[in-house]
Order: C-alpha cells, then structure tokens, then sequence
C-alpha cells in the first residue's frame, strides 16, 4: 500500500472518529452538592439538569445546589451575585459549555467595556475545555471565538462600542452572559435586551458583585423581581471547595479592611458609596445613622436654592432648609438643554405640590453673572422671575470639599433625592497610574456633587425664616413671554 492511499485512510478514519464524537456525545455525569462550606453530594444530573441514576459523578464536574436555575428556562433571566469564591464564573462556563456541547448555541459573552478579548471570559472558558476534555470539539476556535463542531459557537464583546445597528447583529443570540454586570448601564441594557427577546427562548445571565443597589443589574433583577428572574445570592459560604490558602487571605481581609468593604468584596453586600469616593465616609455613616430617609417641607421655615449651572451638561438644584445645626434637603432638580424658565417652572411646581409658604435665596455660582448672546444673565432671568438671588464667589474645590466633609454630619436628606444621592455616593478623584489622586473627576455625577459642595460654603448664610413670596409675574423681551 504507497504512502498517499495510507495518508487518505488516515484522514477518513479521523473524519469517522471526528463525526462519532459529534453523533455520540459523550454522556457527562455532573455532580450537585449542597451550598454550603461541608456541602455534601445530593443528586447527580446530565448537561440539561435532569437528574440520573447512581451517585457517580465525572471528577471535577460539580455545581452546587444553588446554581440549578441555570438549568431551568422559566427563568429568561438569572443573575448570580455575590463576593469572592462564589463560584458564580467557573459554574456558568461549564454549564455553557456543556449545554453547547449537545446543542447548538450562539452565545454572547458581554461586558460594559471590553478593550481586549483578556478582559472577556475566554480564558475561563478555554481552562474550562481542557479541564471537560473537550479540546477536540471545540478545535476550530480562533482567538476572538469559541467554536463547537455542532456549529455552537461563543462570542466576546464589549457593549459600550456597540451602535443599535451593530447589536441588532445579535438578534439570534441563544444566551446573553453578561460578566462583571455591575459595570452595565441601563442604556446597554435597553439596547441589547429588546433586540435578543425576539429569539423566542432566548436567556439572559448575569455574573457580578453588586457595587451600589443604583447599578441597573441590581435595579432591574435583585429589586423589582418576576416570575421570569431568578436571583440568587451565592458567596464563599456556599462553596464546599474553599479552601484554606484563601481563607487565610479573608481573614486578613476582614482583619484590616473597614467592614463595609470587607462585606462588599467577600459577601457580595452593596455598598453605601463607591469604594475611593470623596465622601464614602461621610454618606457611609448617613446611611448607618438613618439620616437618607423621608425629610418633608417644614411651611414655617425658608426653602433655599443652590444652583451649579451647566450651559454644555447638566444643572443641578438643591432645594434645602435649616434648622438650627442642621440641613435639610428636601428636594433636588437636575437636567440638561433646559433654560431658566424651565427651571422655574419646575421650582413653582415642586413648591406647589410641597406646599411651600416660605422661599428664601437661589445661590447661583459666579457664572450665574455671566452674559448670553441676548446680552442677560441666569440671575437676571431668576430675578425677572421673582427670585431673590446672591452670586456665589469662585471656589477651589477642595476648599468646598472640607466645608461639606465639616457639615456632613448635620446634613439629612429627603430620599426621594435619588439622583443627588447617587451624586455623592459617586463623586470620586481621578486615579493617577502611580496609584495617587489627583483631581475630581468631572462626569455626570459631578453637578449634584458640585451644588452639595456650593450648599456648604453657603451654609452660615441660610436663614430659617426668610420669607418671600413668588410674585409670578413673567419676563417679557423682544415680545416673547417667559414662566
């Protein structure tokens, strides 16, 4: 026999082989325990969460209890959320992998923000392979995909750089797994979400450790649960494989760290405010001391307004009264694109709707001086209105900063301030490569938090009972009528 007709039966040998393992799946026995740190073996099940016979399992190939709502497609969405050790990545990857394994899939492994395909999951999938035995199946992957020989296949991108056009491309999606979900907006949410439901079937998981209860994961899945969502809580207690070596580094952890972030990062508890923010502190200890909560209009006292202007982004308005030592914000306003007699117009509204009997001064920044092309001020129209007003002197921030650490302590806020709390919980430095801070950094959270900074350097000028009352009268110029 020459050596051409050996090498063609060679290859037709290896093709028989290659299509037996995809006509003859290998029938893998996975191992359930309970969730716990001694969790014992429970029951044993196939790639679809069906459970068999025996209590023989394939070594290594085990889940705990907890994670069988993978497995389970009345849950279009499942979210996995907790700490360290949780398991939640290495369990998800090798569910996938099975599930694609018997069936075709296209799954779409997603971040907020991926610049390389290291910070995706591919590397856990790849381990997950090897460890499953799997590398011949999955052969035909390439370094931006996963490939299966049944046409399954897993794709890795980062949402942020995705138009509408683009995401519609993900139409026929089987699986949407999204990692370090804390880090998704509520506008990737929107986009992505709408375009893969019309694959009828379609399933959505998530694996994070929620930062703040205002990410939009935790919003959508943990808070405002149905019948379609599965949430599930899973930490280092839950794991019967954690071992020593890293239990000694939590310990340290909980040694040395205060206790919210040891909670948040081996618990998977939120966070009152974002790790390195400028008030974490201070809107920590609002929060222990219950001082976020309901804060209604007292009619015997003054409201006050204090204004950060934004003329290309956003403006923000607290509204807030005193009473002896301590400030309280009873509302806040923030937009953007709008003029002053938009702003105006929602001040009498809130007024009305709060019963305000008593207005003091809006405190405008120094660039409330400031001349449009009309060749008229933003205090100029607030007067035009009705409004007593003082500018604001310029001010360095960190200046501001120290006032509103000094005065944080007296301060309440009216919960209903959503947005000017999330502001402060988010309000952060920039981080230079050496690990040093540098200035704040300006960003959609920074107008709240620039107002709250205003507030405390006007903070001995507020009165309780400075008392005015809203004329209404419009502002007329060039025959056009303001409110």
């Amino acid at each position: 026999m020459n050596k051409a007709l050996l090498k063609r039966l060679e290859v037709i040998e290896q093709t028989h082989k290659d299509l037996d393992a995809v006509d003859k799946p290998r029938l893998f026995r996975i191992g359930v325990f309970e969730a716990s740190r001694k969790g014992k073996l429970k029951y044993v099940i196939d790639a679809f969460g069906n459970k068999l016979e025996g209590m023989d399992y394939d070594a290594g190939i085990t889940i705990t209890e907890n994670f069988m709502p993978l497995f389970d497609k009345k849950y279009r969405f499942v979210s996995m959320r907790g700490g360290r050790a949780g398991m939640k990545t290495d369990t998800t990857g090798l569910v996938l992998l099975l599930m694609s394994y018997y069936t075709p899939l296209r799954i779409l492994c997603f971040r907020e923000v991926q610049n390389s395909i290291k910070q995706s999951v591919y590397a856990t999938l790849k381990k997950m392979i090897e460890k499953l035995g799997l590398e011949s199946f999955f052969e035909d992957s390439t370094e931006n995909e996963i490939r299966g020989k049944n046409g399954s296949i897993f794709m890795f991108k980062g949402l942020r750089d995705q138009t509408v056009e683009n995401v519609k491309s993900f139409s026929d999606v089987d699986v949407c797994w999204g990692e370090e979900a804390r880090a998704l907006t509520e506008r990737s949410l929107q986009v992505l979400i709408p375009t893969v439901v019309r694959n009828e079937g379609a399933r959505f998981f998530f694996t994070w450790n929620p930062q703040q209860d205002s990410d939009a994961v935790y919003q959508r899945y943990v808070l405002n649960k149905s019948d379609r969502v599965c949430d599930i809580w899973v930490n280092f207690q839950h794991n019967p494989w954690f071992i020593d070596a890293i239990d000694e580094e939590r310990q340290e952890d909980k040694n040395r760290l205060p206790v919210e972030q040891y909670e948040w990062i081996w618990e998977g508890k939120v966070l009152p405010a974002l790790v390195g923010s400028v008030y974490f502190n201070e809107v920590s200890l609002a929060v222990e001391q219950n001082r976020i909560t309901r804060v209604s209009v007292d009619p015997l006292k003054a409201v006050h307004q204090v204004w950060d202007l934004g003329m290309a982004d956003n403006t923000a308005i607290i509204l807030v009264q005193t009473h002896l030592s301590e400030v309280r914000i009873v509302g806040y306003i923030e937009n953007r694109g709008k003029n002053i007699a938009w702003y105006n117009e929602q001040i009498r509204e809130w007024g009305r709707q709060n019963h305000v009997t008593s207005w003091g001064t809006a405190y405008l920044p120094h660039d409330g001086a400031h001349r449009d092309m009309s060749g008229n001020t933003p205090e100029h129209y607030m007067k035009a209105f009705g409004w007593k007003t003082a500018i604001m002197p310029p001010s360095n921030p960190d200046v501001g900063i120290r006032a509103a650490r000094m005065m944080f302590p007296n301060v309440w806020i009216d919960r209903d301030c959503g947005k000017l709390i999330e502001c402060l919980k988010r309000y952060r430095y920039k981080e230079n490569p050496d690990g040093s801070l540098s200035t704040v950094v300006h960003d959609i959270f920074s107008h709240g938090a620039d107002a709250f900074r205003y507030l405390a350097l006007e903070r001995e000028k507020l009165t309780d009972t400075q008392k005015q009352k809203y004329t209404g009268q419009p502002l007329r110029r060039n025959h056009t009528v303001f409110r």
